[in-house]
């Protein structure tokens, strides 16, 4: 279905340039289905890309269009196959994310949802790394300059609006 959409937006383009900024709003769909699917269609050299966000139809090639008749109906196999694919998925992360909700939500987990300080620091990407925790309102900025340039590497700033604010080092 998607990627019906999105051939439709390509068959009105202006001289045949779609923008994919431009699709995925019109599409309302995230920037990755999009890439999802040019990917494909460049794979079987139906598209190619013009510049960074924008790419052409260039068809199956020449000729009256006969000898590319199976290659027409395999590309459409594979597109309801993909279109099936994301179907499936779509609907596991529905489930999936339905789960994750209910467990969040329950009172009996509440007490539950932490990480601890050692979960964090054990892990390797951050093994030589100094990390804040900070639980601030929607809003709040930290600035932590680079500590070659400042006087004291210890100096920040954490702006917020007056209200409740904890940090931990």
């Amino acid at each position: 279905m998607l990627t019906k959409k999105f051939l439709t937006l390509i068959d009105n383009a202006e001289d045949g340039v779609l923008d994919l900024n431009k699709a995925a709003e019109t599409l309302k769909v995230q920037k990755r289905r999009i890439y999802d699917i040019t990917n494909v269609l460049e794979g079987v050299g139906l598209i190619e890309k013009k510049s960074k966000n924008n790419i052409r139809w260039k068809g199956a090639g020449g000729g009256d269009g006969r000898e590319s008749e199976p290659e027409v109906s395999r590309l459409r196999m594979d597109i309801r196959s993909l279109e099936d694919q994301e179907r499936s998925l779509d609907e596991h992360i529905r489930i999936m994310s339905g789960v994750i909700q209910s467990i969040t939500d329950n009172p009996i987990n509440k007490n539950r949802l932490y990480v601890t300080d050692e979960d964090v620091t054990a892990l390797p990407a951050f093994a030589s790394d100094t990390i804040f925790a900070v639980k601030a309102p929607p809003g709040t900025t930290l600035e932590v300059p680079d500590p070659r340039e400042a006087a004291d590497p210890r100096d920040g700033g954490l702006r917020y609006s007056p209200a409740f604010l904890n940090a931990f080092a």
